[in-house]
């Protein structure tokens, strides 16, 4: 590669010129053999020049290697403004990315125990099928009789009431005990990540790889 806004053209006749100039006299020739790749070939005068010393005197002599200015005025995490070095600025990148993906985690742990919850309920109207479904029929206000003799929580027998008598005589034990176990599965997983900061970091890794792919 070469430096980021750097026209190829330009640092191959800079080098071009030390050439000519004899102002690099260790180099001998230099090559464009790009297609829809950037390859310079630099070609040394002997082959016990030293690839480094090389190196170092294109850098100094050419822009092979620049410089160019960056502005870290920020505001940071408190809304304090300040300059940040970028290692700073990568830090604090860093640490907010980590704060998203335990937010984030949180969020999913609490949608998972919602669900949890609903499915714990039409799991209790599943072996109480009968009797649910002769409360929902001969009762004025079936959700308190509900809530009171199968203690369900007000959002359990929401859930319940909320299905058809069709869908209720449908619901399989087996069904809803598997998608409870996998529930319970991937918030044990959460709830480990959230608790870790190891895990964080490894996650995170893993996401910002998927990112640059």
């Amino acid at each position: 590669e070469i430096p980021y806004g750097v026209q190829k053209g330009r640092l191959i006749e800079q080098v071009a010129a030390l050439i000519s100039e004899k102002k690099l006299p260790i180099l001998a020739d230099v090559k464009d053999e790009s297609d829809t790749a950037v390859r310079l070939i630099l070609e040394p005068r002997a082959r016990t020049v030293d690839p480094d010393l090389l190196l170092e005197s294109l850098y100094r002599l050419t822009d092979l290697e620049i410089r160019f200015p960056l502005n870290l005025n920020v505001l940071d995490a408190t809304r304090t403004p300040g300059v940040m070095s970028l290692k700073e600025a990568l830090l604090a990148w860093l640490a907010f990315q980590i704060e998203v993906l335990v937010r984030r985690s949180q969020v999913r742990i609490g949608k998972i125990d919602e669900r949890l919850e609903i499915l714990e309920g039409q799991l209790i109207a599943f072996l109480n099928l009968d009797r649910v479904i002769a409360i929902i029929r001969s009762e004025d206000e079936p959700k308190p009789v509900l809530m009171s003799e199968f203690s369900l929580t007000e959002r359990q027998a929401e859930a319940i009431l909320n299905l058809r008598l069709r869908s209720l005589r449908k619901l399989e034990e087996m069904e809803l005990n598997r998608e409870r176990d996998k529930l319970g599965k991937e918030r044990d997983e959460l709830v480990k990540l959230v608790e870790s900061p190891a895990r964080q970091r490894t996650r995170l890794k893993r996401d910002l790889a998927s990112v640059k792919d």
